[in-house]
């Protein structure tokens, strides 16, 4: 039996919200010393709190598969996306280290799930036999949106500022 287009859309629309988790996470490198001056940050700070985002998604991954099981992924991903999305606004609405934390916590628990939510919208919308080559069509987009987005935006930041970014993909 074929795949739904319905099938189709809603793993892409799960695969999107992967994607932009992984350019939050992945886009640390390359705004470091914008945000840093912006926010009269030092190394230490700076560090901190990039890193922030990391911690508190490292611990969110297993609570957050326990609730897409849970809830199903419809529901978990939706808050997940307002919660990063918050995140992001804080984050490029800060004027100071408290709220950039802030904002970088927020985004790391919203993306906590977003790789696992893209395997169980595979498991409910697609046929078991195609678990495997989804997935794997899920981590090739993934590192080719990797590759891209951190040459992109090498050249945008300069032009648009990292708070412009960061409220581009709050929206």
């Amino acid at each position: 039996s074929g795949i739904s287009w319905r099938a189709w859309v809603v793993w892409a629309m799960a695969l999107m919200f992967f994607l932009l988790q992984l350019f939050l996470q992945l886009c640390s490198g390359e705004m470091i010393g914008s945000v840093m001056k912006t926010l009269k940050l030092t190394a230490l700070q700076g560090g901190w709190l990039m890193s922030s985002y990391y911690y508190v998604a490292v611990f969110l991954q297993i609570p957050g598969g326990v609730l897409l099981d849970r809830f199903g992924p419809r529901r978990v991903l939706t808050v997940a996306a307002v919660v990063m999305g918050v995140g992001c606004y804080c984050f490029a609405s800060a004027s100071g280290l408290a709220m950039a934390v802030t904002g970088r916590l927020l985004m790391g628990a919203g993306g906590a799930c977003s790789f696992v939510g893209c395997m169980a919208v595979v498991t409910r919308w697609f046929p078991t036999r195609y678990f495997s080559l989804m997935i794997a069509v899920t981590e090739c987009a993934a590192f080719f949106a990797a590759v891209v987005g951190d040459v992109g935006l090498s050249w945008w930041l300069p032009a648009f500022g990292w708070q412009f970014f960061m409220r581009l993909s709050a929206v």
